[in-house]
């Protein structure tokens, strides 16, 4: 039964990392958004979902 707790605790890992990644991802946006706030309207908007 030792991999049941194995698997278990990756697995939340893996959600804790996740939630980590969303939070990173938000504060990254709302940087943008700030700086789009501030004149430099020529920045594109990025997409940061393709990495992993």
């Amino acid at each position: 039964m030792p991999e049941d707790i194995i698997e278990e605790d990756l697995l939340r890992s893996i959600d804790e990392v996740d939630a980590q990644i969303k939070i990173f991802r938000q504060r990254v946006q709302a940087v943008l958004d700030a700086a789009q706030g501030d004149g430099s309207k020529s920045s594109p908007k990025l997409d940061a979902g393709g990495a992993g």
